[in-house]
């Protein structure tokens, strides 16, 4: 399974939110991206959406929370946008090495 990577890919994504919120507009652009590429995975889209348009710490706490429904959303997530490669990089060989 990926989502040890998912997981620390989206704790990424919310430091640098939580510091600068501005970047959820970045999000909502890759989100309608992803709908228009994947127009399945609609319902997650329309849940981040609505996590984007509400509150910060709400956002936070769904990206990064270990929960089956959290899963599921990272796994169809605009969030990833607002990694860096260098932070991808450095997840999956960390993981690679555990």
């Amino acid at each position: 399974t990926t989502e040890p990577a998912g997981l620390r890919l989206h704790q990424c994504a919310a430091r640098r939110l939580a510091a600068d919120p501005d970047l959820r507009e970045v999000v909502r652009d890759r989100l309608q991206k992803l709908r228009q590429v994947n127009p399945h995975g609609r319902v997650y889209h329309d849940r981040w959406e609505t996590l984007l348009d509400g509150p910060l710490p709400a956002l936070l706490r769904t990206m990064t929370e270990s929960s089956e429904q959290a899963d599921s959303l990272r796994k169809e997530s605009p969030l990833t946008v607002l990694v860096t490669p260098g932070e991808r990089r450095r997840v999956f060989e960390t993981l690679r090495a555990a």
